[in-house]
């Protein structure tokens, strides 16, 4: 796995994707100055408000921020909290002025969500219309809108990244991690850039920290903590299955269990990288779903579902996984780390005043694995800029850099409950590791990051391997890899014909 990564760094290096500023800056005499950029976004809710504050302050650097008069400012929702939009804002106002010096003005909109954006994109695309200056993509998306459009939709922001008149420094290219930094360069593309990343969430492990104490003293498993492999993971989902949480509410639909599990395609390579596997191979430029260690790591999910140690959500659409965990009849969750806040107003109770409080102690933690050192399934939507006058890129870069820096990154990190894509972000996150456990123990695991493929065509395959997903765990109980080999045959089959459909 970890020779592979290597070898896709070594491609971007000889690809020469990285500062050389000796080269021509197509960009030079171009002059952003009262540039208006539109920008599709999909985040709602709290993560929405927050976005907007960021938008509102870098338009306005100078404005009044800390003025609780200023009623510019407060024109959002009344659910919001105006004190922590405020202090966002009064935090953010020297770092916009820095950037914005040129009089752009950002105009953010929500148009959905990702597979809502997607669709909308790729529809503008096919009937030649104006796409906005900024999108959030996944990298398979943007990959697909460059195969929609023979490669013209998004600019390659290599040339602004490596420009000498807007690029960025050495030092500040090297703090990004170097694994999130290579996944928004397309192999495929001739090495172009055409994402930057500004957040991330990766796949973790939750796990009811009391329930595993409790098994461990009472000599049902032989570990103490949390299972660090597949073989741990194993006795104490069988354990927690036999051996119900004794603060597990009462009157809880379901019967526990150890382990949850939820029919996703990003499941499904989390566990294949914990094995020791990948699902694509970028030197062969083709999906290898159906490997040896793809069938290991499906047969051992498979076996704990048909020896009752595991079970697949009931509800996902309610996200009965994440209410069974809060409520303490499932032991283990594997899912992404932006639902944080989310299970632990889950695995709280109402006090009936207003207030609420803990059921129980939980974390989070990589997912067990084979490897020497844990793979973490890392994913999200990048930012990717679109292709219009060389002032609107300029104006659009100027913004995507702010959202980049070290200290916007780590507000919108506090803020919603993302990672960032830098590693100097933790200098500026102490309140929120304090304020969200889970957060903090996980924060480290951002350097074991592994990103599922970016190449056009992935949202189709992803819809097959969740179908692969559903056949699997319908076997009866005593299946084998043999049983296993053939439905990750067919899945394989399927996924490289779709990426031929997309040029592939």
């Amino acid at each position: 796995m970890f020779k592979k990564v290597m070898l896709m760094l070594v491609v971007i290096l000889a690809l020469g994707i990285l500062p050389t500023f000796a080269q021509d800056d197509p960009y030079a005499d171009v002059d952003p100055s009262g540039q208006i950029v539109s920008y599709w976004h999909n985040h709602t809710g709290g993560r929405a408000r927050a976005l907007d504050t960021i938008v509102r302050v870098f338009n306005n650097p100078a404005g009044d921020w800390g003025n609780p008069d200023n009623a510019e400012f407060y024109i959002v929702p009344e659910t919001s909290d105006p004190t922590d939009l405020n202090a966002l804002a009064v935090a953010l106002a020297p770092i916009a002025a820095e950037y914005n010096t040129y009089g752009i003005t950002v105009e953010a909109s929500n148009q959905g969500g990702y597979g809502d954006i997607f669709e909308k994109i790729r529809l503008a695309i096919g009937a030649n219309e104006a796409l906005p200056n900024l999108t959030v993509a996944y990298q398979n998306q943007a990959a697909t809108y460059q195969f929609d459009s023979s490669g013209e939709s998004l600019i390659d922001m290599n040339l602004l990244v490596n420009s000498p008149t807007w690029g960025m420094s050495e030092s500040e290219i090297a703090a990004f991690y170097e694994g999130i930094w290579a996944s928004d360069v397309f192999p495929t593309f001739g090495g172009a850039r055409f994402g930057f990343p500004v957040q991330r969430s990766m796949e973790v492990m939750f796990f009811n920290v009391d329930w595993l104490a409790e098994l461990f003293a009472n000599g049902h498993i032989s570990f103490e903590g949390a299972p660090t492999t597949p073989e741990q993971f194993r006795e104490a989902s069988c354990a927690a299955t036999a051996n119900p949480f004794s603060s597990a509410e009462a009157d809880a639909p379901e019967a526990p269990v150890g382990y949850e599990m939820r029919i996703d395609a990003s499941n499904l390579a989390a566990w294949i990288f914990a094995f020791g596997g990948d699902i694509f191979d970028y030197e062969a430029g083709m999906y290898t779903l159906n490997t040896p260690e793809a069938v290991e790591a499906m047969t051992f999910v498979q076996g704990l579902i048909a020896d009752g140690c595991a079970r697949i959500q009931t509800d996902p659409r309610a996200f009965s996984g994440q209410r069974n965990f809060g409520l303490g009849t499932s032991l283990f969750n594997i899912a992404s780390s932006s639902g944080f806040p989310f299970y632990a107003l889950a695995a709280s109770r109402d006090l009936g005043d207003g207030t609420l409080e803990a059921r129980f102690s939980w974390s989070a933690g990589a997912v067990p694995h084979t490897t020497e050192v844990p793979v973490m399934n890392l994913y999200g939507a990048s930012v990717s800029i679109t292709s219009t006058t060389p002032e609107q890129e300029v104006a659009t870069w100027i913004f995507v850099k702010f959202l980049g820096s070290q200290a916007v990154m780590a507000l919108w990190g506090d803020a919603a409950n993302y990672f960032p894509t830098r590693g100097d972000a933790a200098e500026l996150l102490g309140a929120t590791f304090e304020r969200v456990p889970a957060y903090a123990a996980t924060f480290d695991l951002l350097q074991y990051a592994y990103s599922e493929p970016g190449v056009p065509g992935y949202d189709p395959v992803r819809n097959e391997m969740s179908n692969a997903l559903v056949l699997l765990w319908d076997f009866p109980a005593g299946s084998t890899p043999e049983d296993v080999q053939p439905i990750l045959d067919a899945l394989d089959e399927n996924a490289n014909l779709i990426l031929s459909e997309f040029g592939g």
